[in-house]
């Protein structure tokens, strides 16, 4: 790793039925690139949590004929998509975690606006088709990355 002040940032996706074995391969990789030691941890952070605004109605799920995941000039747009597809989006515009507690297990269609540092057009858009966003704390997984110097282990 250079020694600078630069931050590293990095994000994979992990198809879920293959987690266990790619997020330790993740880590191997991490290790083996950059000479790091890392470690998965559960920690509580603060995060958005997805949720159902009470009392509206269930989205329809989805009838679009093909899978489409974008984001482009502004606009999420996903076609027969999970919620947690949703989720990672956001996670994304609002640079932290967000964690799906809709409840919701199909496939949706979804066309949401965003604008850099206005998380609020985008929160606008999500309660306009009943979904809505609060900050809470939850256990999430994190890879801890520690860097080792002259033998002891120093955590940035």
């Amino acid at each position: 790793m250079p020694k600078d002040d630069r931050t590293y940032r990095a994000a994979f996706r992990v198809p879920e039925e293959r987690q266990d074995r790619l997020l330790h391969y993740m880590q191997e990789t991490l290790t083996d690139l950059f000479g790091i030691q890392a470690r998965w941890e559960s920690q509580e952070r603060d995060v958005y949590v997805l949720r159902r605004v009470e009392g509206r109605a269930a989205l329809q799920e989805s009838k679009a004929a093909e899978e489409l995941s974008e984001s482009v000039h502004g606009k999420i747009t996903l076609r027969r998509q999970p919620v947690r597809e949703l989720c990672d989006f956001l996670a994304g515009r609002f640079d932290t975690v967000v964690v799906d507690e809709t409840g919701m297990t199909g496939h949706y269609d979804f066309d949401i606006p965003y604008q850099h540092g206005q998380p609020e057009v985008t929160t606008r858009a999500l309660k306009d088709i009943g979904l809505e966003t609060v900050k809470a704390q939850r256990s999430v997984q994190v890879l801890v990355v520690t860097l080792e110097e002259a033998g002891q282990g120093k955590e940035p």
